[in-house]
């Protein structure tokens, strides 16, 4: 029984994060529909942009977190500069 969890939990853990997007664009479909009169076909366009944006942002901002954090040859430190320390 052990190796079943464990393998559930490994298939769990490896859908979850593309499965997770579905909820939220289904209610931005929902609400294009109900609220902007848009036809299913453009609703569901709409929630995949949404998503995807949500999507690229996040990985832009950790891209450039990790840019700005592991880059030495730079003397400003955006992080820090968000955080609020000085320009050098």
């Amino acid at each position: 029984m052990y190796n079943v969890e464990r393998n559930a939990i490994e298939v769990v853990a490896k859908l979850r994060p593309w499965l997770a997007p579905f909820p939220s664009a289904y209610f931005v479909a929902r609400s294009a529909m109900v609220h902007l009169n848009l036809p299913l076909a453009v609703a569901v366009v709409v929630a995949a942009i949404v998503e995807t944006l949500g999507l690229a942002t996040v990985h832009t901002a950790m891209w450039a977190y990790d840019w700005d954090v592991h880059d030495s040859s730079r003397k400003c430190n955006l992080y820090r500069v968000g955080k609020g320390g000085e320009l050098q």
